[in-house]
């Protein structure tokens, strides 16, 4: 499973180290940076493509609640949780989207169920990535480009420029001619809509575009690889095996 990306704004050290600590015990979460102020430039956070923001409310300079306002004007917009001594600022929390409102001091307990609204969360999103990808199949019979999220960019990746993919924990990785993708999606979900008289299903964790097989080796009765026009080896299984040498034909 990949790592959950976390920022701790605070601008008092204990705090954040409470925070910190907390964190640990979910080998899920991964904190990518600490900031004492919500004064933080838009490259940074484009380059720290944070899943979720820790923020106090009130800070020096920019407080949390204009951090949290300028974090919903970025293209990857991370969830928010607000991690305050104060009630009063409640409300106007919830109306910036925030997902959950933690009040100073908290126990453990109350920390695992800020966890579980930040899992649902981010699970109900990839949900909704998957159906906007469905629209986009509705209106065309296969896909023809992918959308793939990276650290400070979106990119836009042809379908003619796959070469193939792989399956990663929760990603797939998306092998094109130049360069390779991290995409969050599953490969069955792309199984089922690539152009089947272009890609074939080679195995449990690839799909290989057929124009690029230039061979088929056997390792043993049992173990199969396919070369590729690039000189890279994919898993060929015995379960695809005839229904892969069928479709070549």
């Amino acid at each position: 499973m990949s790592s959950i990306r976390v920022i701790i704004v605070d601008d008092e050290d204990l705090a954040r180290l409470n925070i910190v600590d907390s964190l640990k015990q979910y080998t899920d979460m991964a904190v990518v940076g600490e900031f004492e102020s919500g004064d933080i430039p838009t490259h940074i956070l484009n380059t720290l493509n944070a899943d979720v923001v820790f923020i106090d409310i009130e800070m020096p300079h920019v407080n949390g609640i204009a951090l949290a306002k300028h974090l919903l004007t970025l293209d990857n917009k991370p969830h928010i949780v607000f991690v305050t001594a104060y009630d009063n600022h409640a409300v106007q929390a919830f109306d910036l989207c925030a997902i959950d409102y933690l009040l100073k001091p908290f126990d453990s307990q109350r920390f695992a169920q800020t966890i579980t609204r930040i899992r649902s969360s981010l699970q109900e999103k990839i949900i909704n990535d998957n159906i906007q990808q469905l629209e986009h199949i509705n209106k065309k019979k296969f896909l023809e480009r992918l959308i793939i999220k990276t650290t400070g960019a979106i990119n836009i990746v042809k379908i003619e420029d796959v070469i193939w993919l792989s399956s990663s924990g929760n990603y797939v990785e998306v092998h094109c001619t130049q360069t390779t993708y991290l995409h969050r999606v599953t490969l069955s979900f792309l199984e089922q809509h690539l152009d089947p008289d272009v890609f074939f299903r080679t195995h449990r964790t690839s799909i290989v575009k057929k124009n690029e097989i230039k061979e088929i080796r056997a390792l043993d009765e049992n173990k199969f690889s396919i070369i590729l026009a690039n000189g890279q080896s994919v898993q060929l299984s015995k379960r695809y095996r005839d229904a892969l040498l069928l479709a070549l034909t």
